[in-house]
């Protein structure tokens, strides 16, 4: 079975997800060139064929006359290549020996391109699992802000300032799945210490510090050496 025939098999079972197929594979190729091993060795001797004439290879040379390569150049710039090798020379065809080197160049493009499909499907779903997580960090945040006691995130569940505190002194902190646009957040109001707090002693939360507005060091940079406004168990 070829390419084209298992390409269309997989057309007839309705299996859409993204692949490669022989159409991408032929549009990858930029130019292909062709030449026998004898070839390589009269130009190597600075003897290339005039006007057409290929004058005989001297005794016990002759095989290199039925070894075909093909080079595929791939539009990015990469080169695959393909052989293929006659045993007999009386079966020694010259379209046949460059058709059987191409399909062996084209096999190695496969994989190339598998693995090249198979990082941007990757980075892809990575891509959709970090949004996904981000947006449920958001929501949990709005949870909180409407009264939500169970929407409450756990100290472990956050990245504290190294120095930075809210204006009731607790430290700003945000939860680990946030996204570049999120904020650093008072952590009494994420872990609903503040809301469980005796109202006699409430205290004003600052608002939240964009990270795309306010720079403020997390107790996971270097730069921080161990410094952070994480709540430290009692002694």
């Amino acid at each position: 079975m070829n390419d084209h025939q298992i390409e269309q098999e997989i057309q007839a079972k309705g299996l859409t997800a993204p692949r490669i197929t022989p159409a991408d594979i032929e549009a990858a190729i930029a130019s292909e060139h062709y030449f026998t091993a004898a070839d390589g060795w009269r130009a190597q001797r600075g003897e290339p064929p005039a006007a057409g004439i290929v004058l005989p290879l001297p005794a016990g040379l002759e095989p290199l006359g039925l070894l075909t390569f093909c080079v595929l150049v791939l539009r990015n710039g990469f080169t695959v290549t393909g052989e293929s090798a006659c045993a007999s020379p009386e079966n020694f065809d010259a379209e046949v020996g460059r058709k059987i080197a191409r399909q062996n160049a084209v096999a190695k493009i496969w994989p190339l391109m598998g693995y090249e499909l198979r990082t941007k499907l990757a980075a892809q779903e990575k891509e959709a699992a970090y949004i996904a997580a981000a947006v449920k960090v958001e929501s949990r945040i709005a949870r909180i802000n409407q009264g939500d006691r169970s929407a409450a995130f756990t100290d472990d569940d956050l990245v504290y300032a190294a120095q930075s505190r809210c204006t009731c002194g607790a430290g700003l902190a945000y939860p680990k799945d946030s996204s570049p646009s999120g904020s650093w957040h008072c952590s009494d109001i994420l872990t609903y210490r503040a809301a469980t707090a005796d109202r006699a002693e409430a205290k004003p939360h600052d608002r939240p510090f964009p990270f795309s507005v306010y720079s403020i060091k997390s107790e996971n940079q270097p730069s921080a050496h161990g410094a952070t406004t994480r709540p430290q168990p009692a002694s």
